[in-house]
């Protein structure tokens, strides 16, 4: 018997080998379709929730605005609200002589330096300020507008969350207070205290000590107030605003888009930078700085204001606020909108951006500027904010997503 012996020819493995080799093509085709797919949706995503954690702290520090402020400083002597803005032991750091708002001393309320030796003249603190192309220059030139809240909520230490009253009662302070003190304030921490002015809708800084002019002291142990009340009928509010004597009655953040050198994520287009939240030191002045947004391209400050007080809202530009007082910002200043332009996700190669502000997609399209991204507000009277040509940040802009986080605030301590 003759056994057979049966298998495949060269030919059909040939064969077989070139199909199988091209499905495999496919899938990997396929599988690297999808997976830079997941790539660029996982970064669009944590684009996304960077926006939302890091701009609902600048949302919530601007809702602040102006809480815990006076709205009048006094002298020693006599508080009756009547005196001069002049306070010995106000010491907050003095403003620029050069008038610059790129440098932070432009937006301090003291003397500027040419005025000491002499007696500083002390202002009410400005609860929000802004100027217009501002901040730090950007690697395309351009700069975005700086934005500087004053509250006494906006600091990082845990006293900076808190406030209670103290009264007078027969002769001894009662501090009604949030729970246990030892743990939610402790005597180590330092607050400033305000009461009602006679007679007018104010708020005063009062003297923590009527002999060591200073306008803050240290929480005292329970049952042991921080500034005796003068009338049983008085009522002072006390705020915390850290663990340091503080060189001004409130604490302070900046807010702008500045490109750090060396550092900049890569997932950044060019030209791009990071938005910051400076918190000023109470102890010298000096600012440390959070990132709370990559990948910025423009940041743009907006007021709703009403200037004339006749109970319609106006528009108005980041400089809007130049030259006011404390009392004429608290006045005017109705609300506050931010517009912010950054990148989502990463560059794209197989991604085209085409969504430009037009007529189509805004109801006013961008006047004379090519590539626009309106970072801001248009309406019948004009335009508040910019208009931005992507085109400055990269060549190859188109391969990036682009979007205009906005929010708008009416910050409750400016009415």
């Amino acid at each position: 018997m003759i056994k057979r012996e049966e298998g495949f020819t060269l030919v059909e493995l040939m064969i077989t080998m070139v199909v199988f080799v091209l499905v495999i093509a496919a899938a990997s085709s396929i599988f690297s379709s999808l997976l830079n797919s997941f790539k660029q949706q996982s970064k669009i995503i944590e684009s996304n929730i960077e926006g939302v954690v890091g701009l609902e702290i600048m949302r919530v520090d601007v809702q602040q605005a102006g809480f815990g402020l006076p709205w009048f400083v006094e002298t020693g002597g006599a508080e009756d609200g009547l005196d001069p803005w002049n306070l010995d032991g106000y010491n907050e750091a003095a403003g620029s002589d050069n008038a610059d708002p790129t440098d932070p001393t432009y937006y301090n309320d003291g003397d500027t330096p040419s005025a000491i030796p002499a007696p500083a003249l002390q202002r009410a603190p400005r609860a929000v300020i802004a100027e217009n192309d501002a901040g730090p220059e950007m690697g395309n030139g351009v700069r975005s507008d700086y934005l500087v809240v004053k509250s006494t909520s906006i600091g990082t230490a845990a006293a900076a969350q808190k406030w209670t009253y103290v009264t007078n009662n027969a002769g001894l302070p009662v501090i009604a207070h949030w729970g246990d003190v030892s743990e939610e304030l402790e005597s180590t921490d330092w607050v400033i205290t305000e009461r009602p002015a006679i007679g007018a809708q104010q708020r005063v800084l009062v003297m923590a000590i009527p002999l060591l002019p200073a306008f803050s002291t240290q929480f005292g142990p329970a049952g042991v107030s921080v500034y005796q009340p003068e009338l049983d009928s008085e009522t002072h509010l006390i705020y915390g605003v850290g663990r340091e004597d503080p060189r001004a009655p409130f604490n302070r953040a900046d807010f702008y888009v500045a490109t750090p050198a060396g550092n900049m994520p890569s997932k950044c287009a060019p030209n791009t930078g990071i938005l910051y939240k400076a918190v000023m030191n109470q102890s010298d002045g000096e600012f440390g700085a959070l990132p709370l947004l990559d990948c910025v391209a423009d940041m743009q400050v907006v007021f709703i204001t009403d200037a004339d007080a006749d109970g319609i809202p106006e528009w108005n530009n980041a400089e809007f606020t130049s030259g006011l007082t404390a009392e004429q910002i608290r006045a005017q200043v109705k609300g506050v909108a931010v517009y912010i332009l950054a990148q989502e996700g990463q560059r794209d190669l197989n991604f085209t951006f085409t969504n430009f502000t037009t007529a189509a997609n805004s109801g006013f399209a961008c006047v004379g500027v090519a590539n626009c991204m309106r970072v801001g507000y248009r309406d019948g009277a004009g335009l508040y904010g910019r208009e931005f040509d992507l085109s400055l940040i990269d060549p190859n802009f188109a391969n990036y997503r682009w979007k205009v986080y906005q929010f708008a605030v009416q910050p409750p301590n400016l009415r």
